[in-house]
């Protein structure tokens, strides 16, 4: 794996096919500005959903696999097999097509053996295999957006200032709570599906600390970022005051950190267990609302709705930040090392489980001064011993520190 430099852009060579779902290799195809992203849960492969195509690269950032029809999102199925692309169910390692539906499924439920969507204010619930009707779960509210929780159990939806979780195997919705706030910007499920982030706006008068006056001048928002307890509803932590709202976050799975993103371009990276802001930085070009953490928390992928000029792919320049970054597709894909550290290390491997059992034989280092031995290691180290999507992010890292 070559090393990450701040703006190291690769140029990736895509393949390019026929309508229908067997992939050829043909003319170099990127995804268009505006895509959306989703990792494999083993973290081996990312894909890219556009106007142009669907995607999929390996962790080295080459493409791998590319299918001509115009997708605006996808989501891995738990097990990696599938993927949900707008209202199909897609093989993942051809792309071919599964199962159709009427409606477009939003997430997956009960380990990946079924999907759900939003249709004329309920749920349906589907069979993933075969596409057949399940059950519908009535509501009295009118969702037009939710997410499944990761233990495919509950499926969470906001309305203006209500949160609202829906029990999949009860039928029913179980927990409804009303914040203190005007309105809720976005939510999200923590990894073990305990807890939720929120992102909120109050309107508040002129001269409130940490609100931001809006252009007319008359009134001020506040934008803050909380933690809640998902089975009680109560706030566990709350940011300081922001200075512009988080229009779409990620939170590690096995790393305690949550990545936001704002319209204008900024990332605010932040320890999931205290809402302590670690950094924050900018992105080139505008942002497309896209972010994504790798499953093993070493990469944050963002993507961005313009083309920017950066580096060429020959020249290197020194990290000018904590972070390094590199970039896919012109640049409307930047992928960005956050904090890379000996504790980032520490906190990835502690969290790899070999697919044989038992423990890594692996020791990080105490000092960087022994990164090139380690870097060895991890990549000598055999697939039964060391998962590849853990390795991969062990490399991201030590090599983004390597690079600074």
């Amino acid at each position: 794996m070559k090393k990450l430099y701040i703006y190291w852009m690769i140029v990736i060579v895509v393949l390019s096919g026929l309508y229908g779902f067997y992939p050829t290799v043909a003319q170099e195809t990127q995804p268009n500005p505006g895509a959306a992203i989703s990792w494999k849960p083993d973290g081996t492969q990312m894909a890219i959903f556009a106007d142009n195509g669907i995607f999929i690269y390996d962790r080295n950032f080459q493409q791998e696999l590319y299918r001509n029809i115009p997708s605006a999102s996808g989501i891995w199925s738990p097990d990696g097999n599938k993927l949900i692309v707008d209202n199909q169910i897609l093989r993942s390692d051809t792309l071919e097509v599964l199962t159709d539906f009427a409606s477009t499924p939003r997430g997956w439920l009960n380990g990946g053996s079924q999907v759900f969507a939003l249709s004329d204010g309920k749920i349906h619930v589907f069979d993933a295999s075969d596409g057949h009707l399940v059950k519908v779960i009535p509501l009295d509210i009118q969702l037009e957006y939710a997410i499944s929780s990761p233990d495919g159990t509950r499926i969470l939806s906001s309305v203006a200032n209500g949160l609202y979780i829906i029990d999949v195997n009860r039928g029913e919705l179980t927990n409804q709570y009303i914040l203190p706030v005007d309105m809720i910007l976005n939510y999200g499920w923590s990894p073990d599906s305990s807890q939720i982030a929120l992102s909120t706006d109050s309107v508040v008068s002129v001269g409130t600390p940490g609100s931001v006056t809006v252009p007319d001048g008359d009134s001020a928002v506040l934008y803050v970022f909380s933690i809640m307890d998902a089975n009680m509803g109560e706030i566990l932590l709350t940011s300081d005051p922001l200075a512009e709202d988080i229009s779409i976050f990620t939170w590690s799975k096995n790393t305690p950190q949550i990545a936001g993103l704002s319209r204008s371009g900024s990332v605010y990276l932040w320890d999931a267990d205290t809402l302590s802001l670690l950094t924050a930085f900018s992105v080139r070009g505008q942002v497309t609302g896209r972010i994504a953490f790798s499953p093993y928390g070493g990469v944050l992928v963002v993507g961005v709705t313009q083309k920017v000029n950066n580096p060429s792919p020959t020249s290197q320049q020194p990290l000018i930040s904590a972070e390094a970054s590199f970039a896919l597709a012109d640049n409307t894909i930047q992928l960005i090392v956050p904090e890379p550290s000996l504790e980032r290390l520490e906190a990835i491997q502690s969290a790899c489980t070999p697919p044989s059992g038992g423990a890594i034989s692996l020791e990080v280092p105490q000092t960087e001064a022994n990164l090139d031995s380690y870097i060895a290691q991890v990549e000598a180290a055999p697939s039964k011993q060391l998962p590849p999507g853990c390795a991969a992010d062990l490399l991201a890292v030590a090599e983004a520190m390597q690079s600074q």
